[in-house]
C-alpha cells in the first residue's frame, strides 16, 4: 500500500526565519512552543526558557550566552535525552 502526498513549495519563502533546528542547541523544532519561540527568538522553547526569558531586554540589545554555557547546556540536555530513551 502506498500513499501519495501533495507537497507545496513556495518560491521566495523565508527559510532563514523558519529553521527546523534551534540556532542555540541545534535540536529540532518540534512543539508548538518551539515554533513560537523560534519565530520570535530563533530558538527552541527550552533555550528560550534557559537563556532568554529572564534577559529579554539584553537579548534584544544583542546579548548571547557564552559558548561554554551553551556547550554545558547541550551536554546536560543530551544526558537527559539518553536517560529518557532508556526508560522507553
Amino acid at each position: 500500500m502506498s500513499r501519495v502526498y501533495n507537497v507545496r513549495t513556495y518560491e521566495g519563502a523565508d527559510t532563514d526565519n523558519n529553521s527546523f533546528y534551534c540556532q542555540i542547541c541545534k535540536y529540532p523544532i518540534i512543539s508548538r512552543e518551539d515554533i513560537s519561540s523560534n519565530k520570535s527568538y530563533k530558538c527552541c522553547n527550552d533555550c528560550y526558557l534557559t537563556f532568554i526569558e529572564s534577559r529579554k531586554q539584553e537579548w534584544a540589545k544583542g546579548w548571547r550566552p557564552k559558548q561554554n554555557k551553551v556547550d554545558s547546556y547541550i551536554e546536560t540536555k543530551n544526558k537527559l535525552y539518553q536517560k529518557t530513551r532508556r526508560l522507553l
